[in-house]
């Protein structure tokens, strides 16, 4: 087979990475260090890591030099400005014509990348790339398999916010998340919907057909907060209520699923 490594890469630009990951963080190195590693072993795809320390007060610059690689990078906000502004932060840091989000609790399969590359090369025109997930507990014993449905999925993630692999299944052309202004900082809950409904007018998105991603459900994995996230699913449903009607959504669709 012929290696991915140049897939999404610029030939005029010997050092620039085929993909850059973004992984905001606050708080949890335990989480991080292990995310981190599943990033690292990424296979067949040359690659940059933004950690974006959002206001935390662990020691992640110790954690980043304990891990000594120099795909590695860290940024940081002095004081927490949230998920989504950390995510904008590593989307301007990125050098790849490629972005991914990790969330730090999250985990990712070892070809994870560049089974994506390789799917967004076949469909030729596609800005962006799914993929599905596990639910895992902290014994990484599966608790539930999401994959992505082909025929449906963008029609899921219009009306439930229903994306199989998260925010951590999601590999997107770098100037096309920043032509459209990155993630909604004023969305603490679902700025990652919004975010995909308006990739959805600008580009074509390609799935991949097996889950690549691990969910985390633990303590601190949920919002604390369900009247905050139903506030905001329902401001995101409205916001965009044309351009679900547009792709057949009904307003009886915009329904919160958990």
């Amino acid at each position: 087979m012929e290696r991915a490594v140049n897939a999404g890469f610029d030939e005029g630009r010997e050092n620039r990475p085929a993909v850059t990951v973004v992984i905001p963080t606050h708080n949890r190195l335990h989480f991080l260090k292990r995310s981190l590693g599943t990033v690292l072993a990424q296979r067949d795809v040359t690659l940059e890591v933004v950690v974006v320390d959002d206001g935390g007060t662990e020691d992640t610059p110790g954690l980043v030099a304990e891990i000594g690689d120099d795909r590695v990078r860290l940024v940081r906000h002095e004081v927490s400005k949230g998920v989504a502004a950390a995510r904008n932060r590593g989307l301007l840091e990125a050098r790849a014509e490629w972005v991914a989000f990790l969330d730090d609790d999250d985990l990712w399969a070892p070809h994870k990348l560049v089974t994506q590359l390789e799917a967004a090369r076949r469909h030729g025109d596609a800005g962006w790339v799914c993929t599905g997930s596990v639910n895992v507990d902290e014994g990484l014993r599966v608790l539930a398999v999401t994959p992505p449905a082909p025929e449906s999925e963008l029609q899921n993630l219009l009306a439930y916010n229903l994306n199989a692999g998260g925010a951590s299944g999601i590999l997107v052309r770098s100037e096309l998340a920043r032509s459209i202004g990155g993630f909604d900082t004023r969305l603490s809950n679902m700025a990652d919907w919004d975010m995909w409904i308006r990739l959805s007018q600008k580009a074509s998105l390609a799935t991949v057909h097996r889950p690549l991603v691990a969910r985390f459900e633990h303590e601190g994995g949920l919002s604390g907060d369900p009247r905050g996230v139903r506030e905001e699913f329902e401001w995101v449903a409205s916001k965009h209520q044309k351009i679900r009607a547009q792709r057949g959504v009904p307003a009886s669709g915009a329904t919160l699923r958990w």
